[in-house]
């Protein structure tokens, strides 16, 4: 029987927990509720998106802020999404990874919204980020 490929490398396993840990330090930046709308505004790094593009490139995430309007990283959330999965090696994740909270799986989701403090919420994404790894992906 051949060994069935494996979706995550160590180089994509070793940026993910960059990013899970860089959250864990700085707990009141994330921010994986609903994607914002054009009148919403997104602080850095914010979402699982906006980490892995700061811990890439610092500058370049910066330039990026200061060009586009918050209509614009709402008009271009595919792109940016793909952006940060090019980064990890990551093909199309959906909303698995990067989308809403509400968008998790189960019970992570639910321990998202019911996460009372900034580092309770850090707790989740680590624990919703590790079960991707844990799950080579799938979920």
């Amino acid at each position: 029987m051949a060994a069935r490929k494996k979706n995550l490398n160590a180089v994509t396993v070793r940026k993910m927990r960059a990013v899970i840990a860089a959250v864990q330090a700085e707990p009141q930046f994330l921010d994986q509720d609903e994607l914002p709308g054009p009148q919403d505004t997104c602080i850095t790094p914010c979402c699982g998106i906006g980490w892995v593009l700061w811990l890439e490139n610092p500058d370049q995430y910066l330039n990026m802020l200061k060009s586009y309007s918050t209509d614009s990283w709402w008009r271009y959330f595919s792109w940016l999404k793909g952006m940060a999965e090019r980064i990890l090696g990551l093909e199309d994740t959906r909303e698995r990874l990067f989308g809403s909270a509400s968008e998790w799986p189960i019970p992570f989701s639910n321990q998202y919204a019911n996460a009372k403090t900034a580092r309770g919420r850090a707790e989740v994404f680590a624990l919703r980020w590790e079960h991707f790894i844990q799950t080579d992906g799938a979920e």
